[in-house]
């Protein structure tokens, strides 16, 4: 059993550390004719496209060389916009002009008379373009802070100085500088002009003044913190200019610029000519209001313009400006006309009161009483002279109960001061009366004892 044993292990293969070598496996006949036949397939095209690129190569030789003319960066010129250049040439020369995409080489086709001929017109494009080349000047201009003077507004200066010189100009905002290119001629003239619009401008084409009519016309014109002037230049390319203390505004610009704005001058002054007169009834202080309150505040809630001329309010505007301006004129005359009553808050009452010839103690000196009892009591007080005696004041004091009450006290206690006041000057006068008449007895007493006196 051992030796079994020990024969088993030393018949036992070693480590399998090296490379199995496979046999290759025999192809069949069958296999290496059909690879044969893989072979002979594969050699045809490659003979047929050999024979085809030396019948090629032989036609190129005999075939003539075509013509090109490479146009670089003339390309756009000698095609035109729209083709319309060299299309211009096929149809002068006969000859036929081709351009592979993505090339500025030209290729000309044709009989030797036309394609002679067509790359002449060509070459001489060509030439004068690199002439004018040649001859582009270039200069920088310093313009400074002056640079929206020459620019204009949305480019409108810049614009008319490239088209009236035919220069190219770039602007560098950055540096303040223009650089203008052309030829000689074209740029002295860009020069010339940006100059001119540094100083303020070139003279204008066409200049027109616009009556405005009144310092009202000057308001309207400008609006609000200039608005409307300036939309009426954006939108017409106009200069407007208003000299203070002038009613007119000037126009400047070409022929159609200043008749556009013109006609929105027109159009605007008109809009705003709109106009209505309203009787005040007597009430134009309280049109006014103390100090102007309410007269200011008609204007600014409406935009009309309120004038007062004698007992007449004179509404001018536009017709919607107007219509609101006349109700809140109306309804202040209305007020006035209905008294304090037509005041009242709900929960108020109005009570009257006979001022006498009290009403300057009662009002003070430059108003100060009256406004102390207001300020006081938190009641209103309306003063007014009615009936014809001298002295006669109707006091009206309107608000809350409790305010009322407490105004009518502070009114009733100035009057008790003045009837006070008037008791002691009468007394004081009735003693000076009494005192002068009594003087006056003692004197003529002494003097008629003196005339019995010298009578004896």
């Amino acid at each position: 059993g051992g030796e079994a044993g020990g024969d088993e292990e030393k018949d036992a293969p070693e480590e399998n550390n090296e490379w199995v070598v496979v046999p290759k496996k025999k192809l069949t006949k069958a296999a290496i004719a059909r690879a044969e036949a893989e072979k002979e397939a594969a050699k045809e095209p490659a003979a047929k496209a050999d024979d085809a690129a030396g019948a090629s190569a032989d036609a190129a030789a005999d075939e003539p060389e075509v013509p090109t003319i490479d146009l670089g960066k003339f390309l756009p010129v000698v095609i035109g916009k729209g083709g319309v250049t060299i299309k211009g040439i096929q149809e002068m020369t006969s000859a036929r002009l081709k351009i592979k995409d993505k090339s500025t080489v030209c290729s000309f086709f044709g009989d030797a008379d036309a394609v002679a001929n067509a790359m002449e017109a060509v070459q001489s494009i060509i030439d004068a373009q690199q002439a004018q080349l040649d001859s582009i000047v270039e200069e920088i201009v310093e313009v400074g802070d002056k640079i929206p003077a020459v620019i204009g507004k949305k480019g409108a200066n810049i614009k008319k100085i490239d088209e009236l010189s035919g220069a190219d100009l770039k602007v560098n905002k950055p540096e303040n500088t223009i650089t203008i290119s052309g030829d000689a001629a074209q740029v002295a003239r860009a020069k010339e002009l940006i100059e001119l619009y540094m100083a303020g401008g070139p003279p204008p084409d066409c200049r027109e003044e616009v009556e405005l009519g009144s310092e009202r016309g000057r308001y309207i014109v400008l609006g609000e913190k200039g608005t409307t002037i300036r939309k009426i230049q954006e939108e017409t390319g106009a200069k407007l200019t208003m000299e203070r203390g002038k009613t007119f505004v000037v126009v400047e610009g070409d022929d159609e610029q200043v008749a556009a704005a013109v006609a929105q001058l027109d159009e605007l002054l008109d809009v705003h000519a709109f106009t209505e007169r309203v009787e005040a009834n007597g009430h134009i202080a309280a049109i006014i209001g103390k100090q102007g309150v309410t007269i200011k505040g008609i204007r600014e809630k409406t935009g009309a313009a309120v004038d007062l001329i004698g007992d007449m309010v004179k509404l001018t505007g536009t017709q919607e400006a107007v219509t609101a301006a006349k109700a809140l004129v109306e309804k202040i005359i209305a007020d006035e006309a209905a008294g304090p009553w037509a005041k009242l808050k709900p929960g108020e009452i109005c009570e009257e009161m006979q001022l006498g010839d009290a009403v300057g103690m009662v009002i003070g000196r430059q108003g100060t009483m009256i406004r102390t009892i207001k300020d006081d009591s938190g009641a209103d007080l309306d003063i007014s002279r009615e009936g014809s005696g001298e002295g006669s004041s109707l006091c009206r004091v309107f608000g809350k109960p409790e305010c009322v009450e407490k105004a009518k006290a502070a009114i009733a206690e100035i009057l008790e001061r003045h009837t006070q006041m008037k008791e002691r000057r009468a007394k004081y006068e009735k003693e000076q009366a009494a005192k002068k008449a009594a003087k006056e007895g003692e004197g003529e007493g002494e003097g008629e004892g003196s005339e019995d006196d010298e009578a004896e």
